[in-house]
């Protein structure tokens, strides 16, 4: 793996030549966006982790974009504010994000609400009959290190019969999005279904997050994210354990492996607090055995001097469910309620 730093992966020489795109009068079309959001691999245009996708500002009525997809995954499309979900067909196709417009400048936000086991999406070229614009980005970032739940997975389920399926994940409605969206906050989501601290659900122990997180696109691990794609975070969420210790298992390398983690995290960003969370999948013995787990991954780092690091219990009543099992969409907000109370008494936010 090269250098560590992740997430908003824009690397120098491709911000540089989508913004001098950007910046030229006379442009209709560019294959650089007026600003990356979340993890990507800036120079193929790929982008696979939930949450993930392009910003484009520009001068004008309309913007389209033609999008390479493998057909099972959707975006939250956001034109000034106001959002709509697109579902992808396979292939190259063109899509219009925007139309009728008053002639002026607009922004057009395009995230992933499914994940990367859907394959990434691929932004070819964009168009408008106005020139584009650079983009600017907010200043507030959380951070999610996580897995299905913080995906989204199942969120728009009906019950906890129905299958995992893309059509019920909506990465837009989980926790962390729903938290950071009331701070006028950006959150970089880097999760994937299935996957653990030290062991997966499937019991393998090849591809666990920690060793998936600095990959540009969670499908592809031979383009890790470049050495100047780093963006502070002000604040990071660790959402694992859940497949760790489902159906019994206990991983003898957690708490080793979530030190490790820690101190990876803790390089990157000295002054962020770090919230260790669990729940609301796991009960009776696994839950109490991953209680234990992860707060003694807090304690020992709070021992070692580390005071901004704090376990965030995620578990709470449930009387209806998403797919699998999975918080549906009021779960989801009050587990939001329970992270953003965290970072307001942490960073002293205040809601927007």
């Amino acid at each position: 793996m090269n250098h560590p730093g992740f997430h908003r992966a824009v690397l120098a020489a491709a911000c540089a030549a989508g913004l001098f795109a950007a910046s030229a009068a006379s442009a209709e079309s560019v294959r650089m966006p007026s600003r990356w959001i979340g993890q990507v691999d800036p120079l193929a245009g790929r982008f696979g982790w939930p949450g993930s996708g392009f910003e484009l500002r520009f001068d004008g009525t309309r913007v389209e974009v033609i999008l390479d997809d493998p057909g099972d995954n959707s975006l939250l499309v956001e034109v000034d504010g106001q959002s709509r979900r697109l579902d992808l067909d396979p292939g190259r196709k063109t899509y219009v994000l925007a139309e009728g417009l008053p002639k002026g400048e607009h922004m057009v936000r395009a995230t992933r609400l499914t994940e990367g086991l859907f394959w990434h999406s691929t932004l070819v070229v964009a168009k408008s009959d106005g020139p584009f614009l650079p983009g600017t980005g907010p200043e507030r970032h959380i951070l999610v290190i996580g897995d299905s739940i913080s995906t989204g997975s199942g969120v728009e389920g009906d019950s906890m019969d129905c299958p995992f399926t893309p059509e019920t994940q909506n990465h837009a409605l989980s926790y962390a999005a729903v938290a950071a969206k009331r701070f006028g906050a950006e959150v970089i989501t880097l999760a994937a279904t299935g996957k653990g601290l030290a062991r997966n659900y499937d019991g393998t122990t090849d591809e666990t997050m920690p060793k998936l997180m600095d990959r540009a696109v969670p499908t592809d691990a031979g383009v890790p994210v470049g050495p100047t794609a780093r963006t502070d975070a002000d604040a990071v969420v660790v959402h694992l354990g859940t497949n760790d210790f489902s159906g019994g298992h206990r991983p003898e390398r957690f708490q080793a492996d979530f030190a490790a983690l820690l101190d990876r995290l803790r390089s990157r960003y000295p002054t962020a607090p770090i919230y260790l969370g669990i729940g609301p999948m796991l009960s009776g013995d696994d839950l109490a055995a991953a209680e234990d787990a992860v707060m003694a991954a807090a304690d020992a780092r709070r021992a070692d001097g580390d005071t901004a690091v704090r376990f965030l219990s995620f578990v709470i009543s449930q009387e209806s469910f998403g797919c699998g099992w999975h918080p549906n969409v009021g779960s989801q907000a009050r587990m939001a309620d329970i992270l953003a109370e965290a970072i307001a008494a942490d960073l002293g936010w205040t809601a927007e």
